[in-house]
């Protein structure tokens, strides 16, 4: 790839707006659209980008390889004075590269012939030669009923989970020009695929001696998604030149051109400690969105419904921004966007070791651990066993929340504040120039606050507003309460001015082994804790009194000696239950944002209650009856870094017949960071919990990514080093082998003996160092199945920067697609299904430079490959692809199911080109034609008795229909089917087609002409 000219360029300083993939550069001139750009971080890290957009002072450019990392301060945007360009020459022959044109094979770059602008030119059409000549793929279904012509545009589309890529593969191997093999080659694009994904093509390639005539243009996964948008351009640009200036016939073969989405009830966690499920989210934000008149798109596919797209700013939202994955630890991100799609016809669940469950779209993306390190797959290629990272630490801005403003979220018109002295009117007196001059601004009741000490009373919404208005700080105004009352009783006074551990402690016993109580009917307001142990009781009571002074507790024993203490308080009572939000999606989450010792501290309140420690310390279980709860008390737990499982049970003691929750730690790594941070009260459990920090076995959520083996090795050998120089040889043979997995404790003791050999620098190093010390956890996939959506949409978020977002407990997972991105990112009036509506011009600026140019003896012949999510036909993407290219091949997910390979729905696929140009003397053989439209009539038939028959029965059928089944069974197994490395020459395929033809009755094959019937008919015996 052509960047910089030595010492070319103007460089501007004066980036204005980071904007997902986007950058805005301020103030420049003389700028043209397409220009390329060098983007230089503070580091000196250089990026490669383009102009998409010029105008008032004004780029807008597209950064390659993402904005992730980069701030507006220090950035420089270099723009080039040209356009992106790829060094052309044959030597790009038998290489591989990435998504911009780089090599990624080990080998230099190569020579260029000449530098040919990537966004290349769709074909005259006055100067386009019709296109001829067949080529044969070897593969029967195409080769006799959907023939690829040279020069035509011929997609594949497929669905998740079918087998495009293998018959990618396959096409790339086998393709020939019958009579001119030595002139032809393949230009593979591979479009945000796994790595594994990515050597399989290399492989096939190369064992199949095809890789000395292909060039492959690989954009993984992990790539940013906008090099994508690239990734076509570059490799037909390469073709272009191959074809029109040396003469070679091009396959190009670009897999996959084309959504992924979470079911309704998935949880986000956003960045200011909150957690919703995406669905109400979304819709709130369309409806913010709709109000604010931004812009938002419907409309109704045929067959499909609605999708409904919204761009949104931060203001719109009740929530900004998402955690998101940024490497190996976490970052805040923006929000660009919220989608809504009608939901497939299945969905995926997944079920985690953990107890998270996920139910996503089948091409939805979840970062998994392989073999080459943390990869996003596609939740369809997830299995059971495989392990998912995890955030091991959330992280978020934490806050101090004053009691008072905590007691004034609900009724404060009930509580009325009492205060010492007469500091307040002096203040107001001295704003205002009088008291009653400040009662009239702001709304007081100046009998109530005039200078007497039993009048001297404010309503805590009154109060809260005068000290908003003096602009004290709440605490300072806290030291001036005396005491408050509720409805007029109840005398209580706040030891603290904020949330404290004290308090949180004595949430979590209440939460466990008490009740919160706030009855008006019955004029009953108290808080309670109940326990077998008289130390618990007395903490319980001494934690009250830290926090409120007033109340006094009574106690009293009943017959199972059970010893109940209570404080009546409604102050008390509804401090704890506004913190806690009992009941409501937000219960509990407003704990997230307490610092550690105010979280560690209510965990160990639970434990004292509902929590139990196992013999030796092995296990601690904290129950509830609540599923909400439990999964709220594992994401506290991960804020101070310790992972957890959920295990459902039902309970076979006070909780007689109910489900119960215990959300557990186990593992000597959780078990010891846990006992550092929760003390509990009780001295047996605090004691357990020490004593099980102490074990030595190892934690399967800290397990080492299966990728250390690898990295270890290179390194070794590297910096020659022994085994047993890092570790005990036995094991580290076992880890680099794979035959083992040890604990990131015990691959730190070996990371420090390489450090003091390896440099610092060395890529493997730093990538190792990620791994052992990231924040993140795997968590076991211990089931997927499919399922039917209960909801009428699934639903998506497009975010800034890394494109990740966090779901569950924790759970990374990508988000959004390349068009989509920079559309969100540009705030462009979205067109169908949130893509923009300049898609179709986008499309047909890559098909349309294939063809046969007059004069000219090479042709460019493409084949993308394109996903269709939930099968869907009416997609965007593959229903636009139809109106431009020249047909359809078609994958059949009920072939697939019968173990059909390539499973092509020949009745569904179509080539709009295989016709007299094609089917000519010296082309093909002069029955083809005939065949062609034979199989497809008689399978045709065969296809609707099958369906008769499931209604009426096989036996209500006639004996010509009868066979006309069988010829369909014969069609599928015999000629459909065929191995992935089976290469039939068209005539062989024809020979096939003839075999199964003659299964039927003569006279019934009436599309043939009878001197073809005559020459290949094969009577019966």
């Amino acid at each position: 790839m052509k960047r910089s000219r030595s010492g070319g360029g103007v460089e501007y300083t004066t980036v204005l707006e980071i904007r997902g993939p986007l950058l805005v550069v301020d103030r420049v001139t003389r700028v043209a659209y397409d220009e390329l750009v060098e983007v230089e971080t503070p580091s000196g890290e250089s990026r490669l980008g383009r102009v998409l957009e010029v105008g008032e002072g004004k780029a807008i450019v597209q950064v390659f390889e993402g904005t992730s990392g980069l701030s507006i301060e220090g950035v420089k945007a270099r723009f080039l004075g040209d356009t992106m360009k790829l060094g052309v020459s044959e030597e790009l022959l038998g290489r591989v590269f990435d998504g911009l044109g780089r090599p990624i094979d080990g080998l230099p770059p190569p020579p260029a012939e000449d530098y040919r602008d990537i966004s290349g030119e769709p074909i005259n059409p006055e100067q386009r030669e019709y296109p001829s000549d067949f080529i044969q793929t070897g593969i029967s279904a195409i080769d006799v009923m959907n023939s690829l012509v040279r020069g035509q545009k011929l997609p594949v589309f497929s669905g998740p989970g079918l087998t495009h890529n293998i018959l990618a593969a396959q096409i790339a191997r086998q393709a020939v020009v019958p009579g001119k093999e030595e002139e032809f080659a393949v230009i593979f694009a591979a479009l945000g695929v796994q790595n594994d994904e990515a050597r399989f093509f290399r492989r096939s390639l190369e064992e199949s001696g095809a890789m000395g005539r292909s060039a492959l243009f690989l954009n993984l996964a992990d790539d940013p998604a906008v090099e994508r948008i690239i990734t076509p351009r570059v490799a037909l640009t390469l073709a272009e030149f191959l074809a029109f200036e040396r003469d070679y016939n091009i396959l190009v073969i670009i897999t996959d051109m084309t959504n992924y989405c979470f079911a309704g009830d998935t949880e986000l966690i956003f960045a200011d400690g909150t957690v919703r499920e995406i669905g109400a989210f979304v819709e709130e934000a369309h409806l913010k969105a709709a109000q604010a008149l931004r812009p938002v798109s419907s409309v109704v596919s045929a067959g499909k419904g609605m999708a409904l797209l919204s761009y949104v700013t931060p203001r719109e939202l009740a929530h900004g921004s998402v955690l998101s994955w940024d490497g190996f630890s976490l970052r805040e991100c923006r929000i660009q966007a919220v989608e809504k799609i009608v939901a497939p016809r299945r969905l995926l669940l997944l079920r985690t070791r953990s107890g998270a469950s996920l139910k996503v779209t089948p091409d939805q993306r979840l970062l998994v651990d392989t073999l080459s390190g943390p990869e996003l797959v596609r939740a369809e290629r997830i299995r059971p066993g495989d392990e998912l990272y995890s955030v091991e630490r959330l992280e978020f801005r934490t806050e101090r929340i004053p009691l008072l403003r905590l007691l004034a979220e609900r009724e404060p018109e009930r509580f009325f504040v009492h205060l010492r002295d007469d500091r307040v009117e002096r203040a107001l007196e001295g704003k205002y120039g009088s008291l009653s001059e400040a009662c009239r601004r702001l709304n007081l009741s100046y009998e109530r606050v005039t200078d007497s000490h039993a009048k001297r009373r404010y309503r805590l919404d009154e109060f809260l507003r005068v000290v908003e208005d003096l602009g004290w700080d709440v605490a300072e105004a806290t030291a001036l309460v005396d005491h408050m009352t509720a409805d007029g009783k109840q005398r209580v006074r706040l030891r603290e001015a904020y949330v404290t551990p004290d308090l949180t402690r004595l949430l979590g016993m209440v939460l466990s082994d008490g009740t919160v109580n706030v009855s008006d009917g019955q004029g009953a307001y108290y808080v309670s804790f109940s326990n077998r142990s008289r130390e618990l009781v007395e903490t319980f009571i001494d934690l009250f009194r830290r926090v409120f002074d007033g109340p006094e507790p009574q106690v009293h024993e009943n017959s199972n000696g059970v010893t109940i203490v209570r404080f009546n308080s409604l102050i008390a009572a509804r401090i704890l239950l506004n913190l806690a939000k009992l009941g409501t999606p937000e219960e509990l989450l407003r704990l997230l944002t307490l610092e550690e010792d105010h979280i560690a501290a209510f965990i160990a309140g639970y434990i004292n209650g509902d929590g139990s420690v196992a013999r030796g310390g092995r296990a601690v279980r904290i129950a509830t009856r609540s599923r909400m709860r439990a999964s709220r008390i594992q994401l506290l737990l991960k804020r101070l870094g310790v992972p957890s499982v959920i295990q459902e049970r039902r309970s076979r003691s006070s909780f007689s017949g109910r489900e119960v929750y215990d959300v557990v730690v186990t593992g000597p790594i959780s078990l010891e960071r846990l006992g550092g941070l929760v003390r509990p009260s009780h001295p047996g459990k605090r004691w357990a919990i020490s004593v099980g920090g102490s074990r030595t076995t190892a934690e399967r959520f800290y397990l080492g990514p299966r990728v250390v083996g690898q990295l270890l090795r290179r390194l070794r050998e590297r910096y020659g080093l022994m085994q047993e120089d890092i570790g005990p040889s036995s094991m580290v043979s076992q880890v680099e082998n794979l035959r083992r997995r040890v604990c990131r404790s015990t691959l730190s003791g070996w990371l420090r003996s390489l450090e003091e050999k390896a440099r610092p620098d060395d890529p493997d190093l730093f990538a190792l160092r990620q791994l052992i010390y990231g924040n993140y956890v795997l968590d076991e996939v211990v089931s997927v199945e499919e399922i039917e959506p209960f909801e009428e949409y699934v639903y998506d978020l497009t975010v800034e920067g890394t494109h990740k977002l966090l779901v569950a407990n924790g759970i990374i997972a990508s988000n959004c697609e390349a068009l989509r991105e920079i559309s969100a990112a540009r705030e462009e009036v979205p067109g169908r299904k949130g893509y923009p509506g300049y898609m179709y011009s986008d499309l047909a600026s890559i098909y349309e430079r294939a063809g046969r140019i007059k004069g000219k003896k090479g042709t460019i012949t493409q084949m993308p490959i394109l996903t269709m999510p939930s099968d869907d036909i009416t997609h965007p993407v593959p229903d636009l692809t139809g109106y431009i290219t020249e047909g359809q091949i078609v994958l059949s997910r009920d072939l697939h199911r019968k173990g059909i390979y390539p499973p092509i729905n020949v009745l569904m696929s179509l080539s709009r080109l295989m016709g007299p140009g094609v089917i000519a003397p010296k082309k093909t053989r002069p029955d083809h034609g005939d065949v062609s439209n034979q199989l497809y009539a008689s399978y045709s038939r065969a296809v609707q008795l099958r369906s008769l028959a499931e209604i009426v029965g096989k036996s209500s059928l006639s004996a010509q229909d009868i066979k006309l089944i069988e010829f369909g069974d014969l069609f599928e197994n015999r000629f459909l089917r065929q191995g992935v490395d089976e290469n039939r020459s068209l005539d062989e395929s024809l020979s096939i087609a003839w075999e199964i033809l003659s299964t039927l009755p003569e006279d019934s094959l009436t599309k043939i002409k009878p001197e073809f019937i005559k020459q290949y008919y094969k009577k019966a015996g």
